[in-house]
């Protein structure tokens, strides 16, 4: 896809950072950005990084921009891998192992080390504060900040795994200090897609990394509910 993916009309000053600009081509990945009216250099804008799940692109997750409040940038970024199922982005590949869809661990690893550099990009691009930057992910986008938090612990002030999981077994992951560090976790008593217990298993990780994790569930299937929504809005309040 080279076309602009389209947003809801109810969004304003949002600029798409398509494949040939040269923003992209800086920062790795083709993205939607959204920056406040009073960010400068010198006084740079707290910021939510937005990370679909598959078959999603850079357009899907601003259905949580009404949960950021205004003073808040907005980067939503779209992942490198051309979903061969369902079009659009996937993060990372699945293999079938023992009758389940594993996902291909090069590409989760490659995948984190993509989207660490267009993170520490996207704050020397735009007016960032890179120290203050959330990450929101959905499904595969929720796995993907979540192994993030262990592979670059300083990279974000927080996250929220959003009907999501650990993409690599924890063998894999490397030993990270997460004393007190933000989670929002979120996840449907009725996801089908993801279960409750892969959410339950990356809620434990993080614990163990001593991740201050607040967690939440809704009576729903693999979404967040307008309720799920207004909580994170809550949880995010104290870092704008």
């Amino acid at each position: 896809m080279t076309t602009q993916p389209k947003l809801p009309d109810s969004l304003s000053d949002v600029i798409w950072q398509g494949p040939e600009t040269m923003r992209t081509k800086d920062s790795g990945l083709v993205h939607y950005v959204r920056i406040p009216e009073n960010a400068t250099r010198s006084q740079p804008a707290p910021t939510v990084l937005l990370v679909h799940g598959r078959a999603g692109d850079e357009s899907v997750m601003w259905v949580f921009e009404k949960a950021i409040p205004a003073n808040m940038a907005i980067v939503s970024v779209r992942a490198p891998y051309v979903d061969p199922n369902d079009g659009g982005y996937a993060w990372f590949n699945t293999t079938e192992t023992g009758g389940r869809q594993v996902p291909v661990t090069d590409d989760v690893i490659g995948s984190v080390e993509t989207l660490a550099k267009f993170t520490r990009a996207i704050s020397q691009i735009y007016p960032i504060n890179g120290d203050r930057i959330i990450a929101f992910g959905f499904s595969q986008g929720a796995a993907m900040i979540s192994a993030l938090s262990f592979f670059e612990p300083d990279l974000l002030h927080g996250i929220a795994p959003l009907a999501g999981f650990m993409p690599l077994p924890s063998s894999l992951l490397p030993d990270a200090d997460l004393d007190g560090y933000p989670v929002f976790m979120a996840h449907g008593e009725k996801d089908e897609v993801i279960r409750m217990k892969s959410a339950q298993r990356n809620k434990q990780i993080l614990e163990s990394a001593a991740a201050e994790v607040e967690w939440r569930t809704y009576n729903v299937g693999h979404k967040l509910p307008i309720q799920g929504i207004r909580d994170l809005g809550k949880w995010l309040e104290k870092f704008a």
